[in-house]
């Protein structure tokens, strides 16, 4: 057991000693998926040669140069790089942001990959796929779109015939040389691929201030919320809920908006108003009328 003369010096040990296992256990998954890469690459040449044998041997054959005509081969399905990662991701319910990583030196793509690392993974994983030493370069791009996966350039360029080629195939590329900069945009593409939060936006705020019953046809009544608009503006078109002693009691659409007896597409603050809303009648006075709108935002991680 190893001792340190001050606090600082032990939490750099164990920092240091965490940051040595992240590594390894990102090399021993590079050899890993190198390793099912050289297999592959062999199993598929040795197919190759099997098909080219089998197709010259039937050529024999119907040239009269053999007797019998060769056994069928079995050729063996392989699935894409894509298609596994995509049978992994639909196993799991994390999400899987995959990464080819670039930089101009060994030292600098290390950096990076414990960087991404480090990020969050509790609702999506960046996982760095491919990461190597120089300049981005074309089998690059067709491998990370082969793999669904964005490229990452850290010190290093791609010229405009690469970032061409990248919009064509779909795929993101992008270069930095401020690491921060690449982690927050990483942490925006992380977010995209979670569903969005819903943020409730309050546009205008009316008060009942008198309830008139309407006599319909057929003898029906209809009741009318008499309002005055308090703050911002009420849109016909907008959602609205409903707020009495602080909690939300309805929320839905107006199906009138009306100044005296003339329909109006909005009320403005200290206009007064009548509102009808649809399928709902049990609106009191004093109750607040809010008119909101809808925005979708990126999740926080």
């Amino acid at each position: 057991m190893l001792g340190a003369d001050s606090e600082e010096q032990a939490k750099l040990a164990v920092t240091n000693r965490v940051l040595k296992k992240e590594r390894q256990e990102q090399l021993r998954t590079l050899v890993a998926i190198n390793e099912k890469r050289r297999i592959t690459a062999e199993e598929e040449d040795e197919e190759k040669l099997a098909v080219k044998e089998h197709k010259r041997k039937a050529w024999l054959f119907h040239q009269g140069m053999l007797d019998t005509y060769p056994e069928p081969i079995h050729v063996k399905k392989q699935l894409s790089v894509a298609a596994m990662a995509a049978r992994e991701e639909e196993a799991s319910e994390v999400k899987n942001l995959r990464m080819v990583v670039k930089g101009d030196v060994s030292g600098t793509v290390e950096a990076v990959c414990d960087a991404l690392s480090g990020l969050p993974a509790n609702q999506v994983h960046v996982s760095v796929i491919q990461s190597g030493v120089g300049n981005i370069s074309e089998s690059d791009i067709q491998f990370a779109s082969s793999c669904n996966a964005m490229v990452l350039g850290f010190n290093v360029k791609a010229d405009k015939k690469l970032l061409q080629s990248a919009r064509q195939l779909g795929v993101k590329l992008k270069s930095y040389n401020v690491i921060y900069k690449l982690l927050d945009d990483v942490k925006i593409e992380m977010a995209t691929l979670l569903p969005k939060d819903i943020e409730i936006q309050v546009v205008g705020e009316a008060k009942v201030a008198q309830i008139f019953p309407i006599k319909l046809k057929g003898g029906q009544m209809q009741n009318v919320a008499g309002c005055r608009i308090t703050n911002g503006g009420v849109n016909r078109k907008e959602d609205v809920r409903i707020v009495r002693d602080g909690e939300v009691v309805w929320s839905g659409r107006l199906s009138t908006l009306k100044r005296i007896k003339e329909d109006i597409q909005e009320a403005k603050k200290g206009t007064e108003c009548g509102m009808e809303f649809e399928g709902f009648q049990e609106f009191k006075e004093g109750d607040v009328i809010q008119s909101i709108k809808k925005n979708e935002v990126l999740r926080k991680l």
